[in-house]
C-alpha cells in the first residue's frame, strides 16, 4: 500500500513547499493515523489491468466506428440493411456491397475496414485475457470463484479482478459497492437527510459490466429475481427497472466480496443461491 502526499491535509493559502516540509507533514499525519493509503496493483493484477484496459479501448473503438457508419448512412440518405440481428455478418457484407457515390463509398469502405480491424483485435485480446488468467494460479483461483456467481462470465470476472486487485486487501462487505460507485450519494446534516442517485465513482466500464451481468443474474438466480421485482414495485415505472437493476448489481458486489475473501463457491440450486462452506451450507 502506498501513501500519496496529496492526501495530507493542507493549510489554505500555503505557498511554501519542499521535501523537508512534506516529510514532516507526512510523519505527523502518519502518527495521527489520518493518512489514506492507495492500493497499487502488483504483478499479475497489474498485467491483467493492462489487458483489460486494452480491451476496453478496442470495444470503445468498435462502438464509435459503428456510430460513424450509421451517421454516414443517415447523412447520405442511404438505408441501413435490414436483418434479424443488428451488425451481423450479413449486415456488414451488405454494407460492403451497397451502392453509393465514389467518395462516400471510399469513406464507408475505410470505416468498415476499421470496424473489422477493431473487432478482430478485441476478440484477440479477449482470448489473451482468458489465457493469461488460466496461466496464473493467483488469477485462476479467483476467477474460478467469481465465475461460480450467476451472471458473471470470464470477461466480467477478469475486469473485476483487474480493478479490485489483490483480494487480501478487501475489508468491509460494503467496500466493493462503494468502490464501483453503486452506492447512493448523501449530503445530510442534522435531521435533514438528503440521498440521491449512485455516486458513479470508480471505473465506469467495470460498473457497466456489473450492471450487464445483473440482467443475466436475475434470469438465472430466483433470489436475485425476487429482489429485483421487490425493488421494482417500490418505484415509478419510468425509473423502476433502472433503479432495481442497480440495486441487484450492488447486491452482486456483496457476493463477489464473499467468494473472494472467504474463498468459497456460490452454487445455484433450484430455488436459492447458497454459499458452500467447508463446514456446511450458508445462505447468502
Amino acid at each position: 500500500m502506498v501513501v500519496a502526499a496529496s492526501t495530507v491535509p493542507q493549510e489554505r493559502g500555503k505557498r511554501v513547499k519542499n521535501d523537508r516540509i512534506d516529510a514532516g507533514e507526512l510523519a505527523e499525519a502518519l502518527r495521527a493515523g489520518t493518512l489514506r493509503g492507495i492500493r497499487v496493483p502488483w504483478g499479475c493484477y497489474r498485467h491483467l489491468r493492462h489487458l483489460t484496459q486494452l480491451r476496453d479501448m478496442l470495444v470503445q473503438q468498435v462502438r464509435a466506428t459503428k456510430c460513424r457508419i450509421k451517421a454516414l448512412l443517415l447523412q447520405e440518405g442511404l438505408p441501413f440493411p435490414e436483418a434479424p440481428s443488428l451488425w451481423s455478418k450479413a449486415v456488414v457484407e451488405s454494407l460492403k456491397k451497397g451502392q453509393a457515390y465514389e467518395k462516400v463509398r471510399f469513406k464507408l469502405d475505410s470505416l468498415l475496414a476499421s470496424l473489422d480491424f477493431f473487432s478482430a483485435e478485441s476478440r484477440r485480446v479477449t482470448i489473451e485475457i482468458v489465457r493469461y488468467c488460466r496461466s496464473e494460479p493467483e488469477l485462476s483461483e479467483s476467477l474460478k470463484y467469481l465465475r461460480s456467481i450467476p451472471g458473471i462470465g470470464p470477461v466480467v470476472a477478469a475486469e473485476i479482478l483487474a480493478r479490485v486487485g489483490d483480494w487480501r486487501w478487501l475489508e468491509s462487505v460494503d467496500e466493493l459497492g462503494s468502490f464501483f460507485g453503486l452506492t447512493p450519494w448523501e449530503h445530510s446534516t442534522g435531521e435533514d437527510v438528503n440521498r440521491g442517485n449512485i455516486t458513479r465513482m470508480g471505473h465506469s466500464r467495470a460498473r457497466s459490466m456489473l450492471v450487464e451481468a445483473s440482467w443475466i443474474a436475475i434470469r438465472k438466480d430466483p433470489e436475485l429475481r425476487s429482489f429485483y421485482r421487490k425493488v421494482y414495485r417500490r418505484h415509478p415505472r419510468r425509473i423502476a427497472a433502472k433503479v432495481a437493476i442497480v440495486a441487484v448489481a450492488r447486491k452482486l458486489t456483496r457476493r463477489i466480496h464473499a467468494v473472494l475473501t472467504q474463498r468459497i463457491h456460490a452454487v445455484l440450486t433450484q430455488r436459492r443461491c447458497y454459499v458452500i462452506r467447508e463446514a456446511g451450507k450458508e445462505k447468502v
